[in-house]
């Protein structure tokens, strides 16, 4: 003899259903950087609560200040483990990576500028429209600071 009405759901499935839609009714009273500890207390009237979504913040501002591509995968794993904002947190994470890439190529870039111009004044050799440096990679394999005027080598050196 089974006491459960089959019509209506469990206790497990509404204690999920509520659950499912406490998180939803703090997803849209707060962005994730404004679910401070303090603003979830005052709005929870619960402090137990409140830590627990706290959380939330803390990886915002985590990722926010991550530097490298490495803490941001280690952040998607808390973001996965936390039960509000998971795909805004997310994609904030995608952007931010996208973000260290480009950071990381304009870096190479500035560098290899850098390094040509200074082999060139360490040439005597002034850079023009038509004495271009720059770093190519030859046929054997190794990278070079090459100078050249109107596409003929001028000077070359191994990197």
């Amino acid at each position: 003899m089974s006491s459960h009405d089959p019509s209506k759901p469990s206790y497990k499935e509404s204690t999920s259903d509520e659950y499912k839609a406490l998180f939803r009714r703090i997803e849209l009273a707060f962005d994730p950087e404004e679910m401070t500890k303090d603003r979830l207390i005052e709005w929870l009237n619960n402090e137990t609560l409140a830590d627990m979504f706290a959380i939330t913040e803390e990886i915002y501002q985590n990722i926010e200040e991550a530097k490298t591509i490495e803490e941001l995968k280690e952040l998607k794993i808390e973001v996965r483990l936390s039960k509000t904002h998971q795909t805004e947190l997310l994609d904030k994470i995608e952007e931010k990576i996208e973000e260290l890439k480009i950071e990381e190529k304009e870096e190479i870039i500035a560098v290899g500028i850098t390094n040509v111009e200074e082999f060139a004044e360490s040439r005597k050799i002034k850079l023009t429209e038509t004495i271009i440096g720059r770093i190519e990679l030859w046929k054997d394999g190794k990278e070079r600071f090459v100078i050249r005027e109107q596409g003929r080598l001028k000077a070359w050196k191994i990197i």
